[in-house]
């Protein structure tokens, strides 16, 4: 992973980010298993990255995106934490590493919802 590569990660309800465009930590917090899903979006445009959500996470939801959420990279690594990328389904990844303790989770999770930027529908 490069430190400009840029990270998606899809919202299917308005409780990852507030009405004036900023983003909550909860879009960022680990799921049961440890990880945040997420798709590598370098190299692609606006249209293929919505492509991306519609194709492979809307289904598994049920629900349709209604926005994404970019990161650089290299403010995921800063952060302590790993990208973690499998391709199943292709461009996707996860980030790893989170800390044990919740309130470093939270902590962490509220750096990269600052370092990020919310592309609504």
């Amino acid at each position: 992973m490069m430190p400009d590569d840029e990270i998606a990660r899809y919202a299917f309800s308005k409780s990852y980010f507030r009405a004036d465009g900023t983003v909550k930590h909860s879009a960022f917090m680990p799921a049961g298993d440890g990880n945040t899903s997420v798709f590598v979006v370098t190299d692609s445009d606006d249209k293929e990255r919505w492509e991306i959500g519609d194709r492979h996470v809307a289904p598994l939801r049920g629900k349709p995106v209604i926005a994404r959420i970019e990161i650089q990279a290299s403010h995921v690594e800063r952060n302590g934490l790993a990208i973690v990328l499998d391709n199943h389904p292709p461009r996707h990844a996860n980030i790893s590493g989170w800390p044990d303790d919740d309130a470093k989770k939270m902590e962490t999770a509220l750096s990269l919802a600052e370092n990020s930027a919310l592309i609504k529908r």
